[in-house]
């Protein structure tokens, strides 16, 4: 009876050994719960991946499976955009207690994406309530047919990314390394969106066809001289990313790493790779601009005589000296001293002056905007490279001799054929200012004993003033008096549409880049100012670009909506983008359009791919901007065209 009493004490104390033991292991389970839960990350944006148990429930494919974590007040939530719309709710627990009254649904959110090739779609998003990083959790959803299911989620791989609002920004810096060197990269913009960054990139390459981030691939949009590209980033770290060019015989990858930066989103700033600095509009500035005087420059051995008349250009001045030598001032860019032919420079010159000895008459001609003037006094003859082929010229002598071979294509600016320059004794390379994308052509190009030349004729702010930089180019060719005559021609034709009375008829000028930012003019520009003096007001009074010294403005579709939707004309800006067919494409590019005063009124008009290239007769531009602000239909428009 002894033994059996103890035996049933000893078995009543591992019984209750095991249940002390059990509670213990219960309890620090629990803890180790609680201490996952309790300890979320810091407050912040974040971006996560979110990844679930079931196909049909996932993120939609243009977010790479990536959702957006808030963290605020040590609450986290993370916003998800799916793949399906049949997805009516979710809730935050198990499908049984989804379907309890009282039981705190998750509303669906309409959400706009983006795929690779551009196109757009609106779908589902969710705000789902997190309690756990690295762990799954328990997230029910009801489809359309009204039955809940039970799913498994997890949230992971958080980068920190930025607090910033959704919107539109524009860097404060942007540097890349990677590739030949033969490539320049710039940033104008970042968009935030869901707290994603997404960052427009452009190659000064046109062969640029995709750009892979993450093995994803994103593709871009081709103009004349570039590529570019809205693909996701980091803010403020280094992105390594793919791009693929067709400019060898078969397409190649090469890798670049790029860093946008902006102080706004936190962290130190990168340290710069690029050699040099670019604005908004495409058109860069060197990063050591020489400061020229605006008086003749003292050369020794040289006797300053005078100084060449100018209505209306404010870039350059030309300065006469004895026995037929010149200064060409070029302000923002570079002097240049031309040597009449048989003479040569002055001993000692200035480093910072450029020699143009003539004749000048094999002049590879990379600025498309100047092959006009020199068709208008009749030098074209001196042209003997183009920086174009022929089906992209729409001077159309230009094309012609291409086409006939007195003028050689030899490759556009930014990657010239330069054995091809040299064998045919190229002079003089004349440049616009995406060459300053391109630093290390310039130097390759100089290096050969070409001189470059750098026109700046876009910067004037009145139309006459781009028009007059044909006597500039009189002066290196010795067409003085003939660009003298075709000027005072264009003046005069001017000069009698001056007398059009203002209509106080207002107009919107622009167009719409591929990540939906519009392009207009500041209020100085030479577009605006021919649009006062065909007879209107141009939309924006005192606009500038704060940014850097472009004619260009980039504004958010809201931004532009507030200013230019009372507008009595819109003139769609098909030089940059392709031209409109119809009100269509305009609709296309926002619905806000459809709200525009002009869009309702029928005032819709177009400008082609040619108006760049035309310089030499602004004139019927203005015209043209008279004849729609009056509706006169007599007689055939140059430029603009009505869209339908």
């Amino acid at each position: 009876m002894k033994k059996k009493l103890m035996l049933m004490i000893g078995i009543l104390a591992v019984i209750v050994s095991a249940v002390a033991c059990g509670k213990q292991e219960v309890a620090t389970a629990t803890e180790s719960a609680s201490e996952t839960i309790a300890a979320p990350v810091e407050d912040g944006v974040y971006s996560a991946d979110f990844t679930t148990d079931s196909g049909m429930f996932h993120v939609n494919e243009a977010k790479n499976g990536k959702g957006t974590l808030t963290v605020k007040d040590g609450e986290m939530t993370i916003h998800v955009s799916l793949a399906s719309d049949k997805i009516v709710n979710l809730f935050a627990g198990k499908a049984e207690d989804a379907q309890k009254d009282g039981a705190a649904l998750i509303e669906p959110t309409t959400d706009t994406v983006t795929y690779s090739d551009g196109a757009t779609d609106e779908v589902y998003g969710f705000d789902i309530p997190v309690p756990v990083i690295d762990e799954e959790f328990d997230v029910a959803l009801i489809g359309t047919h009204g039955n809940w299911y039970d799913h498994k989620v997890k949230v992971s791989n958080l980068e920190k990314t930025d607090t910033l609002a959704d919107g539109t920004y524009t860097p404060d810096d942007f540097s890349w390394s990677g590739g030949s060197g033969h490539i320049n990269i710039t940033c104008g913009e970042i968009k935030i969106e869901d707290g994603q960054a997404y960052a427009t990139i452009v190659f000064n390459s046109s062969y640029y066809t995709t750009v892979k981030v993450d093995g994803t691939s994103y593709d871009g949009l081709a103009t004349e001289d570039s590529a570019s590209f809205t693909i996701p980033v980091t803010l403020n770290k280094e992105n390594a990313i793919i791009g693929t060019t067709t400019r060898m015989t078969t397409p190649h990858d090469i890798e670049y790493i790029i860093t946008p930066y902006l102080e706004a989103a936190g962290g130190e700033k990168p340290a710069g790779n690029t050699e040099n600095e670019e604005d908004t509009d495409g058109e860069a500035t060197p990063a050591a601009a020489i400061a020229i005087a605006h008086t003749p420059p003292e050369i020794s051995g040289l006797t300053y005589e005078s100084q060449m008349e100018l209505d209306y250009a404010k870039g350059f001045d030309v300065f006469y000296y004895q026995d037929g030598y010149a200064v060409i001032n070029v302000y923002d860019s570079a002097q240049y001293l031309v040597v009449p032919e048989g003479k040569a420079a002055p001993e000692g010159l200035e480093s910072q002056i450029k020699v143009l000895q003539q004749p000048l008459d094999n002049i590879y001609m990379a600025a498309t905007s100047v092959m006009a003037l020199f068709r208008a006094m009749d030098a074209l003859a001196d042209i003997r490279f183009a920086g174009m082929e022929a089906d992209g010229w729409y001077v159309q002598e230009a094309a012609e001799a291409i086409n006939n071979g007195t003028m050689l294509f030899a490759g556009k600016y930014s990657e010239p054929d330069y054995e091809l320059l040299v064998d045919k004794g190229c002079d003089l390379a004349i440049e616009s200012t995406m060459i300053l994308h391109d630093p290390k052509v310039q130097e390759m190009i100089e290096s050969l004993g070409i001189p470059v030349f750098i026109e700046r004729s876009s910067y004037e702010a009145h139309p006459l003033g781009r028009t007059e930089w044909i006597k500039l180019y009189g002066v290196l060719v010795g067409k003085e008096d003939e660009a003298k005559t075709f000027f005072d021609k264009q003046a005069e034709i001017i000069s009698q549409l001056a007398d059009f009375q203002n209509t106080e008829k207002t107009v919107a000028f622009f167009y719409v880049d591929t990540n939906g930012t519009v392009v207009v003019r500041k209020s100085d520009d030479y577009i605006p100012s021919m649009i006062q003096i065909a007879g209107g007001r141009y939309i924006f009074s005192d606009l500038q670009n704060e940014e850097s010294s472009s004619a260009s403005v980039s504004l958010s579709m809201e931004e532009f909506y507030a200013s230019a939707m009372n507008a009595d004309y819109l003139i769609y800006n098909g030089t940059i983008d392709l031209p409109l067919s119809s009100v269509k494409d305009l609709l296309a590019k926002s619905e806000l359009f459809a709200e525009f005063k002009a869009v309702k009124d029928g005032n819709v008009w177009t400008i082609g791919k040619d108006l760049y290239q035309s310089t030499d007769i602004v004139g019927q531009l203005i015209g043209d901007v008279h004849k729609m602000l009056t509706d006169d239909a007599t007689g055939d428009m140059t430029f603009l065209k009505k869209v339908d």
